[in-house]
Formats: structure tokens, C-alpha cells, sequence
């Protein structure tokens, strides 16, 4: 009861114009002076106002005589039905303005009535749906089909519930910018540029089985954004995941079937990725550039046609139960002062070389397995560094070092225990 007469006087202050409403984004209509009489049509008015804003004003609209830009002068819920040839422009400040004249609401729900996503809203304008400024936006049961550069848009401080949605033929499917917050559950995009771009501060969320499926990127990330990507299925892109300048967290998901990378961080990037799946990519399944670093643990990468993880120029991984098998060209490479720390972990190889490491890299192999059925279990070139730490490693095959005296080769071993050591297993290398 406490908690109800609180919020009534709450209200009825916010009504008299006695309490600030910048919470609202916008003011009352009519605000007060202490000490001075409120007339009660103003009253009446601030009334009427809030109550919009609190609550869900419904239209159910069939796209064959109605309009969705038509309705949201007046409603903030709009169940639609059949074939909307329309665009749809919510905000203030979006890439048509003038025609922005929707209901003064925080919140709008546009829904359609087809369980089977068969309610579809299209067109050939630059963007379908634009969502700007500070309002949230719900989308749940649609198709979205554009053939300009933009099926859905969120940007400039909007937020964007997409559930249960078809989004295709645009050049972008879902892009999320300039901090724009989205929450993608059950959706499934496809376009000629970006299933789903984050950028420019964007944030981004895509959940509980969607599909970004058959495009140059499935997930792109720039610039200060961050995506998570949660029991969901990134497959049959030309990159799977691209990220520069950007962050990204990954649980249960798979990333497959991809034309090229995987994935593929530039520029300080950053990756967590846990209990996923990262298979049978054209070119590696991982890949780490420019000072980019990953954490990858309770995860398989298998089948890659190049590497199955590629780290570059001084960026860092470190492992904890990662498997990587049945590469082409080898398990884990790394080049240009880069570095792996090997925990917990396995690499198995028949033909392909297990570790490879090139240019002033280093790996740090802890409680971990490197089976090899070959000859050169790991490499190591110019500069390139093994160290073997703490007890539990094991290794078959040779580790072969290439001009070890003259090239700083060498592998450095901390303590005994591991199945490796200079007497047992052949090596060129300089052990210390």
C-alpha cells in the first residue's frame, strides 16, 4: 500500500509540474510556480500527457488500407497484418526527420500477427526501419526486407527488442551505432554487406538461436563497440566474425562453414569465447592481428583449411580446454612477437604441424597435450621461444628448430614432469 501512495503522489507532483522530468526525455507541458494557484485544465493536460507515456495506446492495421508512420501519431502498439510497402522513420533526429511524427512515447511496439514471420515490411528507401534518438523500440514476428543500405537501424541513444524476425536483402540487416543498445533474440538476417554491424559505441546482444547466415560478415564490430553472442549460429559467411577496435564475448554458440576466417580481430580487439564451436572455415578459424587478444576456453576448433588459429603481430591468446585439430596447413601458428599461453589444452595432428612458431613468439605450455603423428610436432623459427611450464604437458612427435645457434631458438624448461625432454624427444633446439 506504502509503495501505491507513493507512486499516486509521485504522479500527481509530476502532474502539477512540482518535480523535474528529465527521466521522461522531454518536459510537461505545463509547469508551476510555488505559491501560485494551478489551473486545472493545465492539470488536466499534464494528466493526460503522463498517461501516455505509461501506457500502451493499441491499433491493428492491415498494410493494404493503413499506414505504420500514419499510426504512430496516435498509438504506441500496432499489431499489423499482410504486406506493409512502406518505411518506417522513429525519432527525432533520424535520416528522415520531417517525416518522424510518431507518438511523444518512450516506448513503441510494432508486432506482427503472423506467428510465422509472414507480416512483412519492405522497401527500396536507404533504410526500413530508422530508430533514433532516446526511445526503446520492440519488433517481434516480422519480416524486414530492404533492397537500400539499411533494413533496421538503431542509433543515437535508442534501444531495439528485435524478437522472432526474418531480416534480408538489405545492404546492412541490423546495424547498431553510435550508442545504440540492440537485444537480438530468434532472428535471422542475412543481406550483401552485414548480417549485423555494431559500431561507432554500439552494443549489441543476439541470443537464444539466431542465425547470421550467407553474408560478406555475418558480425561486424568497430570502434568502440561490444557484441555478445549467446546459443546462436554464425555460418556460410565470407567472414564469419570481424571485429577492429572493438570487443566481444561468445557462449554456446557455433561458428561454421565460413568462406574465410572464422574469426578475424584487428587493431586491439578483444574476445572471450566459451563453450563454442568454431568449424570447417575456408581459410582459419581464428585469427588475432595488430595487438588484438582472445581468451578461448571449453571450445573445439576443427577442420580449418588454413590455420586453425593464426596470431599475429604481438597479439595474445591464452587457452583453458581448447581443443584444435585437423587443420590444413598447421594447428596454431604464430609470427611477429606474438603470444600463446597453452593451458589445460590440446592440439592432435596427423600431417599438419601441430605449433608453429615464428618471429620472436613465444608459447607457454601448461597441463597440455601435443599429439602428433608426423615428424615436426612443433616448429620453431627466428627467435621463436617453447616454454615448457610446470608438470603435466606431453608431447609426441619432434620439435624442430631451424637455425636454432644463430636465430634464438630455444626452449626454456621451468620444471620436470612433462613427457617431453632433450633425451627422450629429438630436437635441434637449444634447451635451457
Amino acid at each position: 500500500m506504502k509503495t501505491i501512495k507513493t507512486f499516486f503522489v509521485s504522479f500527481v507532483f509530476l502532474c502539477m509540474g512540482l518535480v523535474p522530468l528529465s527521466a521522461m526525455g522531454q518536459s510537461l507541458p505545463h509547469t508551476f510556480s510555488a505559491n501560485t494557484a494551478a489551473k486545472a485544465s493545465e492539470v488536466n493536460a499534464n494528466f493526460k500527457y503522463l498517461l501516455g507515456r505509461f501506457e500502451l495506446r493499441d491499433t491493428t492495421i492491415d498494410c493494404l488500407n493503413g499506414s505504420i508512420q500514419d499510426a504512430l501519431k496516435e498509438f504506441n502498439h500496432i499489431k499489423i497484418s499482410g504486406n506493409c510497402n512502406q518505411d518506417v522513420q522513429i525519432g527525432l533526429r533520424g535520416v528522415q526527420s520531417s517525416s518522424q511524427q510518431q507518438i511523444n512515447r518512450d516506448f513503441i511496439f510494432i508486432e506482427g500477427l503472423d506467428a510465422n514471420k509472414a507480416t512483412t515490411i519492405s522497401s527500396s528507401n536507404i533504410t526500413v526501419v530508422d530508430i533514433d534518438d532516446t526511445v526503446t523500440v520492440h519488433l517481434k514476428n516480422l519480416t524486414i526486407s530492404g533492397t537500400g543500405q539499411y533494413a533496421i537501424t538503431a542509433g543515437r541513444g535508442a534501444t531495439l527488442y528485435a524478437e522472432s524476425l526474418i531480416v534480408e536483402n538489405a545492404g546492412n540487416g541490423i546495424t547498431v551505432h553510435d550508442g545504440g543498445i540492440a537485444y537480438l533474440s530468434d532472428i535471422t538476417v542475412s543481406a550483401t554487406s552485414n548480417a549485423v554491424l555494431v559500431t561507432r559505441n554500439g552494443t549489441a546482444k543476439i541470443y537464444n538461436n539466431s542465425l547470421l547466415q550467407n553474408s560478406p560478415g555475418g558480425l561486424t564490430v568497430y570502434y568502440g563497440s561490444h557484441a555478445q553472442v549467446d546459443n546462436s549460429t554464425i555460418k556460410g559467411n565470407q567472414l564469419g566474425v570481424y571485429m577492429k577496435q572493438a570487443s566481444l564475448d561468445v557462449y554456446g554458440s557455433t561458428i561454421s562453414n565460413n568462406t574465410e576466417d572464422g574469426f578475424l580481430l584487428h587493431h586491439n580487439s578483444s574476445a572471450e569465447i566459451n563453450n563454442s564451436n568454431i568449424l570447417s572455415n575456408a581459410r582459419d578459424g581464428l585469427t588475432l592481428r595488430n595487438g588484438s587478444q582472445a581468451l578461448v576456453k571449453n571450445s573445439v576448433i576443427d577442420g580449418s583449411q588454413s590455420n586453425g588459429v593464426y596470431i599475429n603481430a604481438n597479439s595474445v591468446m591464452q587457452t583453458d580446454n581448447l581443443t584444435v585439430k585437423n587443420s590444413t596447413n598447421s594447428n596454431i601458428s604464430l609470427s611477429d612477437n606474438s603470444v600463446l599461453r597453452f593451458f589445460s589444452s590440446t592440439v592432435e595432428s596427423d600431417s599438419e604441424t601441430n605449433l608453429a612458431i615464428i618471429g620472436g613468439s613465444r608459447v607457454i605450455a601448461k597441463d597440455s597435450n601435443m599429439n602428433f603423428s608426423g615428424s615436426s610436432a612443433v616448429t620453431l623459427y627466428d627467435r621463436a621461444t617453447l616454454e615448457v611450464r610446470s608438470t603435466g604437458n606431453s608431447f609426441t612427435g619432434t620439435i624442430a628448430c631451424t637455425n636454432s645457434a644463430n636465430m634464438g631458438v630455444s626452449i626454456v624448461r621451468n620444471e620436470t614432469g612433462s613427457s617431453w625432454d632433450n633425451s627422450s624427444s629429438t630436437t635441434t633446439c637449444f634447451v635451457h
